[in-house]
């Protein structure tokens, strides 16, 4: 699979598109492939797009380059490139930034 890397300013990136699915709900986003990220995350308004609950769900803490947080990991399927993913880990996350790309991880 061969993707595009986007220009961002005067940066190139590796941004992938993929569809987050939930149910019957389908929620596109653009994510930045980072191999050195245990997990991928996300921001907590894309749980609320897809109808997901996040209380009582796994609480995991989280760092970064930006700084530290607390999300929600909830297992969902990706679409990448019209391959389906079942069964992805994502963290939902009101900690970092709500607009940008998410982090997708190994």
């Amino acid at each position: 699979m061969k993707f595009p890397y986007f220009r961002y300013g005067v940066f190139y990136r590796p941004v992938v598109p993929v569809v987050f699915k939930f149910g019957d709900r389908h929620f596109p986003y653009r994510m930045l492939l980072d191999t050195g990220a245990d997990i991928s995350l996300v921001h907590s308004e894309i749980a609320e797009q897809l109808g997901i609950k996040l209380a009582g769900a796994h609480k995991i803490a989280v760092t970064g380059v930006a700084g530290r947080g607390i999300g929600h990991i909830h297992i969902l399927d990706l679409v990448i490139s019209k391959l389906v993913f079942t069964g992805v880990p994502v963290v939902f996350c009101r900690d970092i930034p709500p607009y940008t790309y998410g982090i997708m991880g190994h």
